[in-house]
């Protein structure tokens, strides 16, 4: 689905494989499933939820338990993560 100067209100919304493009979200639950990665440019998001589901939240949950479940070197594995995730441009 291809989605331009949208505004979704109070629904819940597959993100997985979707091209959003300054669209505007209010209130809305976001869902991505670990499938195809969404684009969303340009877009704002007014007091939404997002939800992760099937691969994306048994990744979640597999961090969690990097995370929480090998010490230190669990701990530093994810931080070292994340920070690469911040500082790393967007691929397209």
């Amino acid at each position: 689905m291809e989605a331009s100067n949208k505004t979704f209100a109070k629904t819940s919304e597959v993100l997985d494989g979707n091209l959003f493009t300054d669209c505007k979200f209010d209130e809305c639950t976001l869902v991505y499933r670990g499938g195809a990665i969404p684009q969303l440019n340009r877009c704002h998001f007014n007091n939404c939820q997002w939800r992760f589901e099937e691969a994306a939240e048994r990744t979640l949950e597999f961090m969690r338990q990097i995370y929480h479940g090998m010490g230190p070197g669990g701990r530093e594995l994810l931080e070292a993560t994340m920070a690469q995730i911040r500082n790393a441009p967007t691929r397209q």
